[in-house]
């Protein structure tokens, strides 16, 4: 390879055939001038570095398996590089987006039944005839999620009258719950 080949502007045909021969001086020439831009780009769009970095591996990617359908009498190789990564940081984002709104939406959905929970078994307290003691082996096993046998021993009862008062507690619940 000639000294010239080396000098090569990044967006002249020799830079994009390069490119399409994977020809190590285009490749440099592109990881050196694109790289950069195209990683704080991402950085900056996708708020996140690890995003950022496979982001920009995926425009890299996308850039060298499609290198050989670009025509330059249709544009510059930057307006190509740009499309692309703008295209990849929206997806990001969308990605992003999707999984904040399912974990915005799942955490919405807990917080309700949670509130909603504590409401009834508030209420269930106050009106029913269920003891103390029974509150807290409701709560030891499904709030702490101690074991039943654990709850027997600390109680001195049998596993069958722990499982018949969870039982209870929870039908009464259901009850509330099922309006």
């Amino acid at each position: 390879m000639s000294n010239r080949d080396d000098q090569i502007h990044p967006t002249t045909t020799t830079f994009i055939e390069g490119l399409k021969d994977r020809n190590p001086a285009a490749l440099n020439r592109f990881k050196k001038y694109h790289l950069p831009v195209v990683f704080k780009l991402c950085l900056d769009g996708c708020n996140d570095r690890d995003a950022a970095e496979s982001v920009t591996e995926e425009v890299i990617r996308v850039v060298l398996a499609r290198i050989q359908s670009f025509d330059r009498s249709k544009g510059f190789f930057r307006n190509y590089v740009k499309r692309i990564t703008f295209s990849k940081i929206s997806d990001c984002n969308r990605k992003q987006k999707a999984l904040i709104n399912k974990l915005e939406r799942q955490n919405f959905m807990e917080q309700y039944d949670q509130l909603l929970l504590r409401r009834v078994i508030s209420d269930l307290k106050r009106q029913t005839g269920i003891t103390e003691q029974s509150w807290e082996m409701f709560f030891l096993h499904y709030r702490d999620k101690t074991a039943i046998t654990e709850i027997a021993l600390k109680f001195g009862i049998t596993v069958d009258s722990v499982k018949r008062t969870l039982r209870r507690i929870r039908k009464q619940i259901e009850k509330e719950l099922d309006e």
